[in-house]
């Protein structure tokens, strides 16, 4: 996404969390957020993308000493790793880049590709390397499809040729300026017919590796690199595939000099460099709006290659970027793409912004408002594609990510070979937008690559009018070429960096919640012409649940490239108390200065539900309210699964609890395709790295007050995890569940607590139904794999740390019974059905029965596992969970009393309350203990425990019948022990 000055679309993100009283702010600079991690981003992914079997790149840590051979990296971590793979090479990726010009700057030569002949996953392999010391992260090599829509054969739809010029106002345009030779344009792309008569005069010729005989004939070819930039008689561009895209290895070959298309596969690029530059006024074919610009021609595809529907796949675009750059071009088209994010791809974006170049995207072709790259990376140009009446065409991507249109159906441009087509796509609209990047370019040559996107974007007509249902997700509008290089007067406030506080209108963790007030503190950078001293920018909300309390900032008189923030006087935003859970808002920032405005939204992730314990070799997403794996089954985009040697092996997971058929609570799958959803939280599920117990740990509390009560048990439940990087315990977490009884005078009886998970090991759904689940009796550990032969090899599992009391296996069918009576049978029916497969299988497994005490808790603890393709290694790395748990809750399985391991101050129940709430806290050695609760004002309000107290558990309770509704905070102080957390009261 963007948070550059071409366009912003920033995502809230915590950094810090304080306790009441603290000073400090929780912080986002959007511009310096990675894409990984970040709420809006889909990183690609094997469904998602399109990536070579046998390549994978990584990033170096930088200063880490590297000493290449063919067969080794010369980094003893990285050659272990890759000793697991055959025919190993590798190899710099850019080994003629030039050093970084500045601290910061993105450093090419950090990067290597790694070759191998084995079947090795590539997913697998970049995240083995990727939690490497010495790797910054390593990707598979992503390619990409070109981004041409398909073509009807109707005689009218080649009627109207070149109608797209007169759209923009390109003859008013040529009056100002056609361009000129000194302009260069990378098309990278499949290539471009050299010899095209309407292209041919206008291909970039390098004359420093061109050189002249002493006849003065252009030699052109002499096998030498006369110029020294790595590329031997590269004179016309260049060819970073070549022929076979079988043979395309970047570790070994570097391609040729000939970047001219050799079949009707790979005729792409020379219809895109037509639109960008053909020659113009020459009596034959098309005429262009940059005719008097070059073309410099990036060939990225493999010439035998027809897999993309006819068309070739872009093998090594993000290389061709770098060549681009290499060669000094200033604008570069990118009429290709996909969906999805990869870091490798940002970074090399970066470095072609850092280099003074502006990339160009095509937004794409599938009808989508979903993150498209390299169109929607930060500091990119994004083009969606226009009809002849301005209205967005039927195939174009649009949103938010947007930059501008351009007219992209029925346009006419050259073909290979030495012919003329119309073809519609964004692919056309992209190399449009960028023959006016280049007119702008000239017009003002001082411009950064930056001022000229901003350019060409503030001077669009805007045509939301013509698209109602789009209104506000086509950028700025349609691209103007005679506004663009003759309107000089307009600004461009463009959000650069920004800041959100949740305190002191909340409780300072840095996450916004319901019941606070947000602070949002923005910095803004002017692109363009001054500003008036009446500028403004003001800030509004599409949510109920968002409410601006303080919306404006008077930005004044701000000149060009200047700064201004509002740190003084932020927005302030009202959280609603009934905002749901992980709901995702917008805020829009509109930039008024007279008649012009301008707008960018922050999108906000409110309330979430949801984290990923990610320190060792298997990451797990966790939930505040008891799911696994995911927390929007069955979409399962809020998550990662159960992530283990790269790939995701968990379709489902949750927690069931239960006293009788009928008094059973769970968060799992139910007869009517969704989930049950009896457990609930007000809270969140927090990480803290390290922890307080183990390297990661987990916290949450929630309870089954959401369901109906003919089902509730009565439980409120603090869950907790545990994660470890050391090698011997680095393939499990542990998850713990305090089950306390909310009944003061009522014990619950035969109660039995276990987990669900729907097991899907394997690439393919052949491989999913040929899995096996079994028991380990021995060890209480249930376990699962996949018997094809070539298929993902691991063994997954879970282990009841308090032994089993039944474990069952299921396979997934219509018939699968998933009423309320049925996963009371699984969870105390014992282990006559432990066995099941070759099938697509579900596992249960439960301790029980336990007897809780009115008020009382019971702690049930289980470790999820993966093994290294055997049971061995799985069962050793239960036996490995089994002793760190021991050591974790000495006493607690056997029902003996403890002493707690860390002191904690746990979430009021219930939260919101009326008019009463019992707040718990645990001490673990003799301390004076003192909890008080605060307003909104930080005023001491009530005070419930002023006395020295021995180790263990407490609960206290407030009756707040003589307080107003609002939010309150209470603050436990134990000895050195400080910690503050947020309660409700609603009347």
């Amino acid at each position: 996404m963007r948070l550059s000055a071409v366009k912003l679309s920033v995502f809230f993100l915590a950094l810090t969390s304080l306790a009441l009283g603290g000073a400090k702010q929780g912080t986002v600079v959007g511009k310096h957020l990675p894409l990984n991690g970040v709420p809006g981003v889909i990183m690609k992914n094997r469904q998602n993308s399109l990536y070579l079997p046998n390549r994978v790149v990584m990033k170096l840590m930088p200063l880490t000493a590297t000493f290449l051979s063919k067969t080794v990296a010369g980094i003893a971590s990285i050659d272990l790793v890759l000793s697991r793979a055959m025919g190993v090479s590798s190899a710099q990726m850019f080994p003629v880049a030039s050093a970084p010009q500045k601290p910061g700057d993105v450093d090419l030569s950090l990067f290597y590709t790694v070759s191998y002949s084995s079947p090795n996953d590539p997913f697998a392999l970049a995240e083995e390397l990727s939690r490497l010391p010495e790797v910054q992260y390593a990707e598979p090599w992503f390619i990409q499809k070109l981004n041409r829509d398909f073509q009807p054969n109707d005689s009218l739809y080649v009627s109207g040729l070149q109608w797209s010029l007169k759209k923009i106002n390109a003859p008013a345009a040529w009056d100002v300026t056609q361009g000129d030779s000194t302009i260069v344009v990378a098309i990278v792309d499949s290539g471009v017919e050299l010899d095209h008569p309407d292209l041919q005069p206008n291909i970039f010729l390098n004359r420093g590796e061109t050189g002249f005989d002493a006849l003065g004939r252009d030699k052109r070819s002499n096998s030498v690199d006369d110029d020294g930039d790595g590329y031997v008689d590269n004179w016309r561009g260049w060819d970073l595939v070549g022929a076979q895209y079988q043979t395309f290895d970047p570790a070994e070959t570097r391609g040729d000099n000939n970047p001219s298309p050799t079949g009707v596969n790979n005729n792409h690029g020379t219809h895109v460099a037509g639109i960008v530059a053909a020659a113009t006024n020459n009596l034959i074919g098309v005429a262009s709006l940059a005719s008097k610009c070059r073309i410099l021609a990036v060939k990225t595809t493999a010439d035998n290659d027809i897999r993309g529907g006819g068309d070739a796949y872009v093998l090594a675009g993000y290389q061709g970027i770098v060549y681009a750059v290499t060669m000094g071009a200033k604008i570069i088209n990118c009429s290709w793409g996909s969906a999805g994010g990869a870091q490798t791809e940002q970074d090399i974006i970066d470095f072609a912004i850092q280099r003074g170049a502006l990339v160009i995207g095509a937004a794409g072709n599938e009808t989508s408002s979903t993150f498209f790259s390299p169109a929607d990376y930060r500091g990119a140009l994004s083009v969606a594609a226009t009809d002849v009446n301005d209205k967005l065409a039927w195939f174009s991507n649009y949103g938010m990510n947007i930059d501008v249109c351009a007219p992209g159906e029925n346009i006419t441009s050259t073909l290979y070979s030495h012919t003329y087509a119309s073809w519609s796509g964004t692919s056309m609209a992209s190399p449009l937008a960028a023959s006016l990047a280049a007119l702008v370019k000239w017009k003002y040559p001082s411009y950064t690559n930056l001022q000229i996107a901003e350019q060409v974007r503030v001077t669009c007509d805007n045509i939301d009018a013509l698209n109602p249902a789009y209104a506000g997700s086509l950028g700025r509008g349609r691209i103007n070429a005679y506004r663009a290089l003759t309107v000089n007067t307009l600004p461009s406030v463009r959000l650069q960096t920004y800041t959100i506080s949740d305190f002191p209108g909340g409780n300072g963790n840095g996450i916004p919640q319901a019941a606070e007030t947000l602070s949002v503190a923005c910095m803004f950078r002017n692109f363009l012409a001054p500003t008036s001293p009446s500028a403004v920018v003001r800030i509004t909300s599409d949510s109920p649940y968002l409410v601006v309390t303080q919306g404006t900032f008077s930005i004044g008189s701000l000149r060009t490239l200047d700064s201004a923030n509002n740190k003084s006087a932020p927005f302030r935003v009202y959280v609603q108390p009934t905002v749901p859970p992980s709901f995702e808002g917008h805020f829009r920032l509109t930039f008024s200065d007279g008649s012009f405005t301008d707008t960018q939204v922050i999108t906000v992730l409110v309330n979430p539900t949801f984290a990923t314990q990610d320190v060792n070799d298997v990451r797990l997403t966790l939930t505040n309210n008891g799911r696994l794996g995911f927390y929007d089954f069955p979409d399962n985009t809020q998550g990662v699964g159960f992530v283990f040697h790269g790939a995701n092996h968990l379709f489902e997971g949750g927690l069931i609890i239960g006293t009788s058929p009928t008094q059973l609570v769970n968060v799992v799958r139910n007869i009517t395709s969704g989930q049950d959803e009896d457990l609930t939280s007000n809270g969140f599920f927090t990480l803290k790295t390290p922890g307080s117990s183990s390297d990661q740990d987990g916290f949450t509390t929630f309870s089954d007050s959401a369901a109906l009560p003919s089902n509730r048990v009565g439980v409120q439940v603090t869950m907790r995890s545990y994660a470890y990087s050391d090698p011997l315990d680095s393939k499990y977490i542990i998850l713990r569940y305090d089950i306390t009884n909310t009944s003061p005078s009522a014990p619950l009886t035969n109660l039995y607590a276990g987990i669900f998970l729907d097991w899907d090991i394997g690439k393919t759904s052949e491989e999913v139904g040929s899995n096996y689940s079994r028991y380990d009796a021995t060890r209480s550990l249930g376990y699962a794999f996949s018997s094809v032969a070539g298929g993902i090899r691991e063994y997954l599992g879970i282990r009841a740390l308090d032994s089993a009391a039944s474990f069952r296996s299921l396979v997934n069918s219509p018939s699968i019974d998933l009423s309320y009576a049925a996963k009371w049978g699984w969870m105390s029916g014992g282990f006559a059905a432990s066995s099941a497969g070759p099938a697509d299988i579900h596992q249960v497994i439960s301790s029980g029965p336990y007897t809780i005490a009115p008020s009382g808790t019971r702690s049930v603890s289980f470790a999820l596992l993966a093994g290294d393709s055997s049971l061995a290694n799985l069962q050793q790395n239960a036996d490995a969970a089994k002793a760190k748990w021991r050591k974790l809750t000495v006493g607690i399985a056997d029902g003996r009393s403890s002493v707690p391991l860390q002191y904690e101050l746990k979430q009021n129940y219930p939260n919101p309350f009326n008019p009463t709430t019992a707040i718990s806290y645990q001490l673990t050695a003799n301390s004076h203990v003192s909890l008080d609760i605060f307003d909104v004002l930080g005023r001491k309000v009530a005070t419930l425990v002023d006395e020295v107290l021995q180790p263990g558990v407490y609960t206290v309770r407030w009756n707040a019948s003589s307080y107003p509704s609002g939010v309150y905070f209470y603050r436990l102080e134990a000895g050195e022990f400080r910690a503050t957390r947020k309660l409700m009261l609603l009347k």
